[in-house]
């Protein structure tokens, strides 16, 4: 079960979710907290579904004990009427529900609380389809699998591009909302419009919001670090720490990289290099081989392994299709003077054995 496409509602309705947030135990506790670090981007909808499941499994609830007095009463007299409309038909005895009373006799009990059981479940589904109607915004979900790019176009018509292995998710009712928000994880490019209103474009990525009127640019979020580079217009990047929310403006041609510990690394590039990609292109400058192992990586869900070391920050320059790996892995192969070995979605970097024959 893939667990990353759960919504909160999800969340509250998965059993073994509900036992670990109810019965703690250290095999539950280990699998959630790691699930939680490969996934840094669904710890707000856990939070939010866990304090569903403590609030419903409340034995008293503070805030609301007038309510909740007022529902004790409202059920009461129901059944206190209840129960006087049946002993007009028949012998049955009333016996109103007291709290600091005799309790009803083994015989009586089951009737009315089964009746209290019935109006408690249904104020209980009334809290709930408040509390959805209320803070619950169903998002619309899109994603590609390895080697796949794929084409949105979100409801204010801008255009989103989505590299290999990638999700953004945005709020249903969109239109109703006085900003527009995307969220992402993995990479993407954005073609945003500018609507008549002004409408906010807010992308949301690990601890970076990236804020824009209108103009095109892309998000790169993998590996513990969020990459912006901006073709162009203009954009405003607000990067959260643990105390403070830092702002930087970027013009065209500049790279921005956020480290998961809030580092900032702001340089001039050739955005092309970082966003050549959506047409169907690889293109390397002064690449280190470990970058490129990354992209195969994360592209493409490929394992590699480099049997050199001292390679890792050798420089690779080329352009190449992105949908033909073997006409790169060739010339990995020949530029670095490698064998590659591929077997399943595993592949092996080795260094050439030079034959003695070859120096003579």
């Amino acid at each position: 079960m893939d667990l990353t496409n759960f919504s909160v509602k999800d969340f509250v309705m998965y059993e073994p979710f509900q036992k670990w947030v109810l019965e703690h135990d250290e095999i539950a506790d280990s699998f959630w907290e790691d699930w939680v670090r490969r996934n840094p981007e669904k710890r707000k909808e856990l939070e939010e579904a866990r304090s569903i499941i403590l609030a419903l499994n409340q034995e008293e609830a503070p805030d609301f004990n007038d309510e909740l007095t007022e529902v004790w009463e409202n059920i009461n007299d129901t059944i206190e009427q209840d129960e006087k409309e049946s002993l007009n038909r028949g012998n049955l005895k009333v016996i109103p529900i007291n709290p600091t009373g005799p309790l009803p006799t083994k015989k009586t009990i089951r009737p009315v609380w089964r009746r209290v059981a019935g109006i408690a479940a249904s104020f209980l589904l009334m809290l709930m389809t408040y509390y959805y109607l209320v803070y619950y915004h169903p998002y619309i979900e899109y994603r590609t699998e390895f080697g796949e790019t794929k084409k949105i176009v979100l409801p204010d018509n801008s255009i989103v591009t989505l590299n290999a292995n990638t999700r953004i998710k945005y709020l249903e009712d969109w239109e109703k909302i006085d900003k527009r928000e995307v969220w992402i994880d993995g990479e993407a490019f954005f073609s945003v419009v500018h609507t008549k209103n002004h409408q906010k474009f807010q992308v949301h990525s690990g601890n970076l919001d990236v804020e824009v009127l209108g103009t095109k640019f892309n998000v790169n979020n993998r590996r513990n670090k969020t990459q912006v580079t901006l073709s162009s217009g203009k954009i405003k990047l607000n990067i959260k720490t643990r105390d403070t929310v830092k702002n930087i403006i970027m013009n065209p041609g500049e790279f921005v990289e956020i480290s998961r510990s809030s580092s900032i690394n702001k340089k001039v590039v050739d955005s092309e290099k970082y966003t050549s990609w959506r047409n169907n292109k690889l293109q390397f400058n002064n690449t280190p081989l470990n970058e490129i192992m990354e992209i195969l990586e994360d592209n493409y869900g490929l394992e590699v392994e480099l049997r050199d070391p001292t390679l890792r920050n050798r420089e690779f320059t080329a352009v190449y299709p992105a949908d033909d790996l073997s006409i790169l892995l060739q010339a990995l192969a020949k530029s670095f003077n490698l064998n590659i070995i591929k077997k399943n979605n595993k592949i092996s970097l080795e260094p050439r054995k030079t034959n003695p024959m070859e120096n003579n």
